[in-house]
């Protein structure tokens, strides 16, 4: 009798368990520094980048005065802020919303605005956003992840993020 071949299930839990230890992994690194909040997102965005398999990653902060969004940290972008009114874009969508937004092509989402690719030259494939959330369950931001090296982000790259932001 022939055995099952059980070597995409192993492939799929070794990877788990590399997802969760790079978790655990970053859980003690945050609770063995007392950092300010731009080294704190920095750490958090270099976690995410690798735990998810992303090429780029930015925080959006709301600029509730405005009603736009703006960019604390980005990667890529050097000291470039960008901003974002509410009524545009993934990143707006999310704010407004308070839903988690994931596009497998960005190009093919009327709601992706594509100023930001024309202006750096950066070239967006694929999406995940989701909202931070003050205590109050207000929206503070977008904690979004650009270009999954792999394939598309999925429902575990959700979760995963939902937990960071």
């Amino acid at each position: 009798m022939k055995e099952p071949d059980n070597t995409e299930e192993l492939t799929r839990l070794r990877a788990e368990k590399k997802r969760m230890e790079s978790l655990l992994d970053f859980g003690h690194k945050l609770s063995s520094r007392i950092l300010d909040l731009d080294d704190l997102l920095k750490m958090i965005m270099a976690e995410t980048r690798e735990i998810l398999g992303a090429e780029r990653c930015t925080v959006f902060l709301r600029d509730f005065d405005n009603d736009s969004l703006y960019s604390k940290i980005a990667d890529g972008l050097g000291s470039r802020e960008i901003r974002i009114p509410l009524d545009k874009g993934i990143a707006g969508a999310v704010a407004r919303s308070g839903e988690i937004i994931n596009i497998k092509d960005a190009y093919a989402d009327d709601r992706f605005d594509t100023d930001v690719d024309r202006k750096t030259g950066y070239v967006t494939k694929t999406i995940l956003t989701c909202p931070m959330k003050d205590k109050m369950g207000e929206s503070i931001g977008v904690f979004q992840v650009l270009n999954k090296k792999e394939g598309v982000f999925d429902g575990e790259d959700e979760r995963i993020l939902l937990l960071l932001a």
